[in-house]
């Protein structure tokens, strides 16, 4: 499941981190490549110029994913290095490690990090699908947004982008998480960041981003980790997502 979005339909709801480190994900299939799109928004929404943000833009050249800040000072882009595809799923992700460094990752690579410091103040919303204020809205389905407080690995943000489920990555420090499986209300499955429909045109649909279910057992079976080396072995990647399979298994044999 997803939702639909139309650019008058978005998402809004409290903010669930207010300062670095923060890792912000979602996974999204633009209805076209020629719109500039706000997939994601942390800001402050008294002011313009106080917010970090994901942002899908077919208006530049490349079609590049972006995350952005500001802090009344101007914007500081980091802009990736391949371009989103429409009608198929992308996976966005920003990484704020720091006042000086946030990194922006599409589809787990293509990623460049913006180093201009920027302290985005009065944070106290959240947007999806717009900036929290309606503006600049999606034109298509996004699905599975998370926010950590913690800045996530390179591996990491691989895994997420390869489809490992956002609660097996770093579970301890996941804020917010929202499946966006429905419209109207949607519950913060994490925080109590609860999501708000605004505007009209938001639809669920059958679609999903190709995510591995997380599973009924979470919480026995503990948090996916990446190799050392920071590559996802297929090895790892069976075990942690299929845990309970591997372990019915070995109970079989050993009976």
């Amino acid at each position: 499941m997803s939702v639909d979005l139309t650019p008058t339909a978005y998402y809004d709801g409290t903010n669930p981190v207010t300062a670095a480190p923060f890792t912000m994900a979602c996974w999204f299939q633009p209805d076209n490549i020629t719109d500039a799109m706000i997939l994601f928004d942390i800001l402050d929404t008294d002011t313009s110029s106080n917010y970090w943000r994901l942002a899908a833009n077919g208006t530049i050249a490349g079609d590049p994913l972006r995350f952005q800040a500001d802090s009344g000072v101007g914007i500081s882009i980091a802009e990736s290095t391949t371009g989103f595809s429409a009608d198929q799923w992308n996976h966005a992700c920003g990484v704020a490690a720091s006042a000086t460094s946030r990194t922006v990752y599409l589809n787990g690579g293509s990623s460049a990090t913006a180093t201009d410091s920027r302290t985005p103040t009065g944070i106290d919303r959240v947007g999806i699908g717009a900036n929290g204020i309606g503006l600049v809205a999606m034109n298509g389905k996004l699905a599975e947004a998370s926010v950590w407080n913690v800045a996530l690995s390179a591996a990491e943000v691989a895994a997420l982008a390869r489809g490992v489920h956002p609660l097996r990555i770093r579970p301890g420090n996941i804020v917010s998480y929202w499946p966006l499986y429905t419209t109207g209300h949607i519950a913060d499955y994490i925080g109590s960041s609860d999501l708000t429909s605004q505007g009209a045109g938001a639809k669920a649909n059958f679609d999903h981003a190709p995510v591995q279910p997380v599973g009924f057992d979470f919480g026995w079976r503990g948090a996916f980790t990446a190799a050392a080396a920071g590559d996802v072995t297929s090895d790892r990647w069976m075990s942690q997502v299929y845990p309970v399979r591997r372990q019915i298994s070995i109970v079989g044999f050993s009976i």
